[in-house]
């Protein structure tokens, strides 16, 4: 059976027979990149680059098309501006002026000017991790009301950059559309720390904050829609992770992240939810929402909570599982290592299909490079499906 990545892709979010599980990983850290990796030369293409580093390794491709906004702040990455947001731009100017500390520590210092007033923050991080937010922008109730000022999500998405990234993918590698959450742009907003409190000592001023943004993100995920169809949908909701009671998440997170998964599948793509770290006490009520395919099934050994198997179990038949191999084994492990984990993690999720091998992270700047080929190699020797009704 000759199979493309984007076929192989389809199949596994769609349960369906294929000649064998797509085999993915989420991202390189930059500390790997920067080892092994030269920069994005100008005139380079960077679609093609990232997919030419995912197949270096042997993995199945799949990457984010470009052209998709900034995940928190309403406004174009650098370089992907359009016409359109030259204007709106005038009532919500973002300016962000990086400093490192001596010890090391990298601060932002984020402005964003309005009409009506200045939303400001300042975030603390090591370079390769997201870090604190020491000063929220939403800092009390009235600041919500500036959020009025963002432009339009189509005046930040640019059609054109969308569209040519899904044509340089083609049926090479599988094109995902990456959007932040409504509970990670909350939080970006206003601390993951504080918006758990907020849950408690000012719930009803939460939930006007949190459907403030889902009606922003659903309109930004329609704007993304509208310019080329075949993408997947991905939702990141990282911050749900940190941990949440079923009450919790009931209440605030999914109603919002609900309507995300509707806008998408209304603009007719598939929905792929990613939540690094705790899940297992909303594992069902997550797969209610209707999402398509769920990362990263991260186990107690690294900071999460679930089991690949259980997972299987719960929710498996509904929804396509992505990860549950354990990435400090592909930085720390042998090779032979790295073979007993794929085939653990195939014998408990590939069973019947709707399961994409990838491991429960990002590939750490100290993983070896044999190591990245012998998870591949395992997948493709380990990952061949049966047809539907075999043994």
């Amino acid at each position: 059976m000759s199979v493309n990545v984007r076929e192989r892709y389809l199949a596994a979010y769609r349960h369906e027979p294929v000649d064998r599980v797509p085999i993915a990983l989420s991202y390189f850290a930059p500390g790997f990149a920067r080892r092994h990796f030269t920069a994005v030369a100008a005139g380079e293409d960077p679609i093609e680059a990232g997919i030419q580093s995912h197949a270096r390794y042997g993995f199945d491709p799949h990457g984010a098309v470009r052209g998709t906004g900034d995940w928190f702040l309403a406004h174009p990455n650098a370089g992907e501006e359009t016409p359109a947001y030259s204007a709106a731009s005038r009532e919500w100017h973002v300016a962000e002026a990086r400093t490192t500390l001596p010890s090391g520590v990298l601060r932002t210092d984020y402005r964003v000017e309005t009409p009506s007033g200045a939303l400001t923050c300042v975030r603390l991080q090591t370079p390769d991790d997201f870090g604190t937010i020491e000063a929220p922008f939403i800092a009390e109730e009235g600041d919500i009301a500036l959020l009025r000022h963002r432009p339009e999500p189509r005046a930040v998405v640019n059609p054109g950059l969308i569209r040519h990234s899904v044509e340089v993918m083609g049926e090479r590698c599988w094109a995902m559309a990456s959007v932040a959450g409504v509970w990670s742009v909350a939080s970006f907003l206003r601390g993951p720390e504080r918006i758990l409190y907020d849950c408690f000592d000012q719930p009803a001023w939460l939930k006007r904050l949190l459907g403030t943004l889902a009606e922003h993100q659903a309109e930004l995920i329609r704007a993304i829609g509208a310019a080329s169809s075949g993408m997947t949908l991905r939702i990141d909701g990282s911050f749900i992770g940190f941990g949440v009671s079923p009450r919790l998440f009931g209440e605030f997170i999914q109603p919002a992240e609900a309507r995300l998964v509707r806008a998408g599948h209304e603009a007719g793509m598939l929905v792929h939810l990613h939540i690094c770290g705790k899940k297992n006490a909303i594992l069902e009520a997550v797969a209610d929402m209707g999402i398509d395919a769920l990362e990263t099934l991260t186990p107690p050994s690294a900071a999460g909570d679930v089991q690949l198997a259980d997972v299987k179990r719960r929710i498996g038949g509904r929804v396509c599982l992505m990860g549950g191999c354990l990435s400090h084994i592909l930085a720390f492990g042998a090779p032979a290592d790295v073979e007993a984990e794929v085939q653990r993690c195939l014998r408990e999720g590939g069973t019947g299909g709707g399961y994409i091998l990838s491991p429960t992270g990002r590939i750490d700047p100290e993983t070896p490079e044999e190591n990245l080929l012998a998870f591949t190699a395992a997948g493709r020797e380990h990952g061949a499906l049966p047809p539907r009704g075999a043994p």
